[in-house]
């Protein structure tokens, strides 16, 4: 029986893609199945994945035949998946090989829809605490989908997928889908998915592109908000999120005049529908507060350290 189906969106991962594919190969569960979707990468990924393909028969390789997307690739894959867990792995991230182990083991203890493991943001200082956020608001379940494994039963029942055509923010509508319908999330601290921030993904190439598909992101995600029952603090969690999205290409002074007027536009349109207006900012505020509480209580601790 396949425990968990890991699906793996590939697109020109590059130099990262190997290590990604030996900490999956090197799971200590052995019951899994590698899905790896192909979506026309032009860097030799392809090759990498049939060479590793021919010592792991749990790889399965679908190849596109022509460039879709992460979005279009990962609903694919959960199509495709046989696993009673569902996992999800960048091309150009890793795992710990305990990861999915883990993850699994707690996930059958407490019978859970969704196990969240930690998250490490390779090449900076900073380190993911979100499990106990979680727990404390089920909201927080927003931020890096690929930290959790997901039954798989759950996401089909509650027609659960990724938003398609986007190249930005089409994953964060997934994850607070998700966090809507789960009825148990439990979370393992003592492994980590690690994120490697890549300069030359996507993501960090077209500011233009990134906000009109932001745009249409917020957008879906007010409606699932406003047909669905969400309480206050779920609700002004996911608005604050989407509102620091679109605050950050309001104010870039890399990105040109057209990005920051549309960006001003769409914060216009995401407060005119907000449900809490008074209470969403406050919200808002004492959250940067508590940021810069904790940026300058880690500046001075550093300065102590080194002193």
């Amino acid at each position: 029986m396949i425990k968990v189906s890991v699906i793996i969106p590939v697109y020109n991962p590059g130099k990262y893609f190997t290590k990604c594919l030996k900490s999956l190969c090197g799971q200590t569960l052995r019951d899994i199945e590698i899905i790896c979707v192909n979506d026309c990468s032009t860097d030799g990924s392809l090759l990498i994945l049939q060479e590793f393909a021919k010592n792991d028969e749990r790889i399965k390789i679908i190849d596109l035949k022509e460039n879709q997307g992460a979005a279009v690739a990962r609903n694919i894959g959960i199509k495709s998946a046989c696993g009673e867990y569902l996992g999800f792995v960048d091309s150009d991230d890793f795992i710990d090989l305990n990861f999915f182990e883990k993850l699994y083991e707690e996930a059958q203890k407490k019978d859970a829809d969704v196990v969240k493991g930690n998250i490490v943001v390779v090449c900076s200082e900073s380190e993911s605490v979100l499990n106990y956020n979680v727990q404390q608001n089920k909201g927080e379940l927003y931020f890096n989908f690929t930290s959790a494994i997901y039954k798989r039963s759950f996401i089909q029942e509650n027609k659960i997928e990724f938003l398609e055509g986007l190249i930005y923010f089409e994953d964060t509508y997934f994850t607070i889908k998700s966090a809507l319908f789960y009825k148990k999330l439990e979370s393992v601290a003592d492994v980590c998915y690690y994120y490697v921030n890549n300069p030359n993904s996507i993501t960090h190439q077209n500011h233009k592109l990134n906000l009109e598909s932001l745009i249409i992101g917020v957008g879906k995600v007010l409606d699932i908000l406003e047909e669905n029952q969400v309480d206050k603090a779920h609700y002004m969690t996911i608005f604050n999120f989407l509102l620091e999205h679109i605050l950050w290409f309001c104010g870039r002074i890399n990105v040109g005049d057209e990005v920051n007027k549309k960006a001003i536009s769409s914060l216009v349109n995401l407060y005119s529908r907000c449900k809490y207006k008074e209470e969403c900012l406050e919200y808002h505020f004492l959250h940067k507060k508590k940021i810069l509480r904790e940026e300058l209580f880690k500046r001075l601790r550093n300065k102590v350290k080194n002193a």
